[in-house]
């Protein structure tokens, strides 16, 4: 069990770190860089991260949109990895290369950009295949078979520390031990999150005792909304799980118009938060469902401003009752139904109550309402 004084500690030593300082810290190509400096500098790691025997391996960040490339000494391409450190999966352009390749329709704009890099990066001449690789913070629960998962904080940190126990010389390898040390101090905090899943957080004492002072010491090395999506995608997986089949499916499809992403939610980003995000519909002119970024919201996205009464009616239908608060107005109108949703806090309840929200919203009245505002 990892004491709180530990992870207090390991927060404050990482706001001073000079990769913190330098503001490098939060950057996945920073950590890209360095994981392909150190695999060039120390060709051993290429066996011990990726299993290539042949030390001739070079590696090389960004190319053709890659995150990192190996190639053997015959400038074959032998490993691609795709790098997250901050931020999560996203949507890329789909070229016309990756729609004759991947025998998608002429009309795709966006592919998932894993499933991208497994039509571009596919078996080669001779059935050669190409070692495909996710490095992440945290695990990624629904990765496809293709992928051989590595963890910055595990796999990657502990081969570190092995190569610099059997380097005689480490005078010249300042910067990887600094690599090192970051990362050892961060599995501190990853591992304290894993360990306590959906239960409260707090590192120190507040009021109400089920509210986290944890954000702030997260913000200070800007690195809260990493810990806040997984917090969130634990939430996500249960309530995935647990929704009708009838719900979950309109969600998908919903996501589908919206993003060309096939998912039941979506977790986003905004100025360093995490939060996820609940709609249906999906069309161009309107979407409605509900958003959790701190707290609990019931919103409507409309092509125009929609009026006041509509997302209070929703909330009528939804909740039985009269809305005391003032709806925020605009293309993106929303009220809060949950106060204080802190996702540091206690969360293993949340799950169904957003379940008995998403189920309750797909309702004729509410469609019907939703429809006027078109």
């Amino acid at each position: 069990m990892i004491h709180k004084q530990i992870v207090i500690d390991a927060i404050k030593s990482l706001k001073n770190h000079p990769f913190t300082v330098i503001q490098l810290s939060d950057k996945e190509k920073f950590h890209t860089g360095m994981l392909c400096y150190t695999l060039n500098r120390y060709p051993s790691l290429f066996k011990t991260l990726f299993g290539l025997n042949d030390k001739k391996n070079k590696a090389s960040v960004e190319e053709n949109s890659v995150d990192l490339i190996i190639r053997d000494k015959d400038n074959n391409i032998k490993v691609v990895v795709e790098s997250k450190f901050k931020t999560g999966v996203h949507k890329s352009p789909a070229t016309k290369e990756v729609r004759e390749k991947g025998k998608l329709d002429s009309t795709t704009k966006y592919i998932c950009q894993l499933e991208k890099m497994e039509i571009l990066y596919g078996l080669k001449k001779n059935d050669v295949v190409i070692k495909k690789y996710f490095i992440s913070i945290f695990k990624k629960s629904d990765l496809s078979k293709e992928w051989n998962q590595l963890l910055f904080t595990g796999k990657t940190l502990s081969s570190l520390k092995d190569l610099m126990i059997n380097i005689k010389d480490t005078s010249k390898a300042h910067l990887i031990l600094l690599w090192i040390d970051y990362l050892e101090k961060l599995k501190v905090i990853v591992d304290y999150f894993i360990e306590n899943k959906m239960t409260c957080i707090n590192l120190k004492n507040s009021v109400p005792p089920d509210n986290s002072s944890l954000s702030g010491l997260l913000k200070g090395i800007k690195l809260n909304g990493v810990f806040e999506s997984y917090r969130y995608g634990l939430v996500q997986q249960i309530v995935k799980k647990n929704l009708s089949d009838k719900i979950r499916n309109l969600l998908k499809i919903s996501c589908k118009n919206r993003n060309e992403l096939e998912q039941v939610g979506m977790l986003f980003n905004t100025r360093g938060n995490g939060g996820i995000h609940y709609a249906f519909g999906g069309n161009e002119k309107s979407s409605f469902g509900i958003q959790w970024q701190g707290v609990l919201k019931l919103f409507i996205e409309t092509e125009n401003k929609s009026s006041k009464t509509c997302v209070e009616t929703i909330y009528k239908k939804l909740l039985g009752v009269e809305s005391l608060k003032h709806p925020s107005l605009g293309k993106f109108s929303s009220i809060t139904i949950k106060n204080d949703w802190d996702i540091y806090g206690n969360i293993k309840e949340r799950p169904e109550v957003i379940v008995k929200y998403l189920e309750l919203l797909n309702h004729p009245d509410i469609l019907k309402i939703v429809k006027k505002q078109e």
